[in-house]
């Protein structure tokens, strides 16, 4: 609902300067698995049009936090905020609503690759739309033109009808990116998203989502491995180990030494995602 914006006259310092919102608050979130610790009392934020990296080494926690955000998986303890769903308590009707403001872009597309890739950005719809609509894949026509022209926006609307397996990998990633904006998330949870893609194609899909973040006011959370594109995309670099936060700031405020060093002996360090989350939790 657009609001009238109040008089210049009437806006003070303190509102004018007014912290961004919140997509995603994190307070200290702890997973145990029998006796380990995937998550030890991990606290973060992403505001609104945020563009968030997670950087650190396999095992470090970093697929728990997206599966506790989801409701995949329950924490042991902590709090989870997304757009004013507490995402640690919800459960069924709740929580599928609740998941219509996250969008998941992962590292292997998830398209359907024989449907069009104008049908695969409609499934960012599935949150909204009668099921019998969905089964005979007969969305409302302002849903086909938002898909459009989302497809559009990332450069494929020539590619709209073709399917999506016939598609490059940048291109199937992109197909991912107008499908989140089709369900219109608040937040965008990026597992991984280019690290089946070439250097051109990663540089592409990274400068498109965080171009996006900004202009939609989406939230971004990506995981990466790649320090070097953490540091040239990110608005703020979170690291990780163990199941910690051990530094949280701005790319420039680290050394590529400091970042790499996440990286350093990593293999010594328990595995926080190794443990198997029994299918339907």
């Amino acid at each position: 609902m657009n609001r009238a914006l109040p008089e210049a006259s009437a806006v003070s310092p303190a509102s004018a300067q007014a912290a961004p919102s919140m997509v995603l608050s994190i307070r200290d979130l702890s997973k145990r698995y029998n006796t380990t610790e995937a998550l030890r009392g991990l606290s973060l934020d992403v505001a609104a049009g945020e563009f968030v990296v997670l950087l650190g080494p396999s095992g470090a926690g970093k697929s728990t936090v997206f599966r506790c955000v989801t409701g995949l998986t329950r924490p042991s303890s902590g709090l989870i905020d997304v757009h004013d769903h507490p995402m640690h308590q919800l459960s069924g009707q709740a929580l599928r609503l609740a998941r219509r403001d996250i969008g998941l872009i992962f590292q292997q597309f998830n398209l359907v690759g024989r449907l069009s890739a104008l049908d695969n950005v409609l499934a960012g719809r599935l949150g909204y739309v009668a099921a019998w609509r969905v089964a005979l894949r007969r969305f409302p026509r302002s849903d086909r033109q938002a898909a459009l022209a989302n497809l559009d926006r990332v450069g494929l609307l020539q590619q709209a009808y073709q399917r999506a397996d016939s598609l490059s990998g940048g291109q199937q990633q992109r197909v991912a990116i107008a499908r989140v904006l089709t369900q219109q998330s608040k937040l965008l949870l990026a597992d991984e998203p280019v690290s089946s893609l070439d250097p051109e194609a990663a540089n592409i899909t990274l400068r498109l989502l965080r171009q996006l973040c900004r202009e939609q006011g989406i939230g971004v959370l990506c995981s990466l491995h790649q320090v070097e594109l953490a540091r040239q995309f990110a608005d703020r670099i979170v690291g990780m180990r163990a199941g910690k936060v051990v530094l949280d700031g701005p790319p420039k405020r680290f050394s590529p030494n400091e970042l790499g060093a996440l990286y350093h002996d990593a293999h010594s360090t328990p595995s926080a995602d190794s443990p198997r989350i029994p299918s339907g939790n």
